[in-house]
């Protein structure tokens, strides 16, 4: 559930389609929403498969095993490896780990949600991963 005002439009990474841009400067620290079950509608493979229009509207969830339909626009939060601009903490809160300008893209490094690894990252977003630091471990090694 977003809890800032933000706006659609096309997005500034290549082949991503649209974005989700907050309207207005926030600082670090700042919650922008928060996973939240009461606004989401949760759906399994077997449900969802053959509706391409319902697919499209979802993300997956990969703690829950679960593909998610958001009742807001969250699910327009692309990926960046080394521009994400938020992280979710320990209680579920999505918060930007920077100052963030109003128009500026919200972007989020998927590579960090938990359950997530660089195969699926690739799978979803069509590109691998461009070596991030969430994708390496504390030994230096290549990314997962």
């Amino acid at each position: 559930m977003l809890l800032i005002k933000t706006h659609l439009k096309e997005s500034a990474i290549p082949g991503a389609g649209r974005g989700l841009f907050a309207a207005d400067d926030h600082p670090e620290g700042t919650v922008l929403g928060r996973f939240d079950l009461s606004t989401e509608r949760l759906y399994t493979w077997e449900q969802i498969k053959d509706d391409a229009e319902l697919l499209d509207k979802c993300y997956f969830e990969p703690e829950l095993d679960r593909y998610v339909f958001s009742a807001d626009d969250s699910r327009f939060i692309n990926h960046s490896c080394d521009r994400f601009n938020y992280l979710t903490n320990e209680r579920g809160e999505n918060v930007f780990v920077r100052d963030v300008r109003g128009g500026e893209e919200i972007l989020a490094n998927y590579c960090a949600w938990p359950g997530m690894d660089q195969q699926i990252v690739r799978d979803m977003v069509g590109r691998s991963c461009s070596g991030c630091p969430v994708c390496r471990d504390s030994s230096g090694a290549e990314p997962r």
